[in-house]
């Protein structure tokens, strides 16, 4: 009768816990699936400028050498939007600060580092690459993605222009937009590894 109590209850608060009975009873290892990274049709789009949502707003211009924009990132898009919707933020640099370089980099084409971020309880997803002056392409070089309370590895990207946004492995497209004196959009689009 205890133990029946036991799963009875078990089986009420796992679903809370993001767990399943079933995943619960069986033995480590035992009937759970391992994740498969995969690849991810993507589009991220985030507001920073006034108007956008509390405190969003940018310091520093896309031709600065740094700057920082604090936005809203939008769901429902034409791809998978997650988990770049709700509170994030984003930095530019014109040199490796937080983001790693890459081998050959030719930096009058790559021109800025961005840093893309959202950060909840679970953990902080991150994009990570360079950007080229027009702000067009996005070659990343690192980066985690939380998925299902798990920070999973986004793999590089290469830096073959002609594969942007439709070439699995190829880098991002970029949408860069002013809005004003103290804004931006900013908008990615392609695939990702992870």
């Amino acid at each position: 009768m205890m133990t029946r109590i036991l799963a009875v209850l078990i089986g009420l608060l796992l679903p809370l816990l993001g767990a399943t009975a079933a995943e619960a009873a069986s033995a480590p290892g035992e009937g759970r699936t391992a994740y498969e990274p995969s690849w991810h049709k993507v589009h991220f789009h985030m507001n920073a400028y006034p108007g956008a949502g509390p405190g969003a707003e940018c310091a520093g211009f896309s031709y600065h050498q740094y700057g920082w924009c604090v936005g809203y990132g939008e769901s429902g898009l034409s791809a998978q939007s997650a988990p770049f919707e709700g509170a994030v933020d984003w930095y530019w640099e014109d040199h490796a600060k937080r983001c790693r370089d890459f081998d050959g980099r030719d930096t009058h084409h790559w021109w800025r580092e961005l840093q893309v971020t959202k950060r909840t309880g679970l953990g902080t997803s991150a994009l990570c690459g360079w950007v080229d002056r027009h702000w067009g392409t996005y070659r990343l070089t690192g980066g985690q993605i939380l998925v299902d309370g798990h920070l999973r590895h986004v793999q590089a990207t290469s830096n073959v222009v002609a594969d942007r946004e439709h070439v699995k492995g190829g880098p991002l497209f970029v949408h860069y937009a002013d809005r004003g004196s103290r804004g931006y959009v900013l908008g990615l689009r392609g695939w990702l590894f992870y």
